[in-house]
């Protein structure tokens, strides 16, 4: 059997707004992700498996391999879609649509991964 757990009328009064602005403090930041925070120029760190910067604009996704001559290629961005905790680019590759997901992002935005895919690993990224 369960032990009878008394509280104050106060607690019992208020305790439920407590729970909910705990259970909303839990958010964080994540869910205040817009497509402004990845747009622009972003310098890949040099500990990634590949060197590359990347320009994320509206229309295209430009990835520049700096451990290759600055190779450029350029992708056109079909769409975007805002997710609990990450930001889903969609783009053209090769003739078919594809994606690529940003995540944990920095509170000043300015530093950000590539999150992993079936066909990469993590990537860091910061504002260039």
């Amino acid at each position: 059997m369960l032990p009878s757990l008394e509280c104050s009328p106060l607690v019992r009064r208020f305790g439920w707004v407590v729970l909910v602005l705990a259970f909303f403090a839990g958010i964080g930041p994540a869910a205040a992700y817009r497509f402004e925070d990845l747009e622009g120029k972003w310098c890949g760190d040099e500990k990634n498996k590949f060197v590359t910067n990347q320009i994320i604009t509206r229309d295209s996704l430009t990835i520049v391999h700096r451990n290759n001559n600055n190779a450029t290629r350029r992708f056109p961005v079909i769409g975007f879609e805002i997710l609990p905790n990450r930001i889903r680019l969609n783009y053209r590759f090769n003739d078919r649509n594809t994606y690529v997901e940003y995540g944990n992002f920095s509170e000043d935005f300015q530093s950000m991964i590539q999150l992993p895919t079936t066909e990469g690993p993590t990537y860091y990224f910061t504002r260039c």
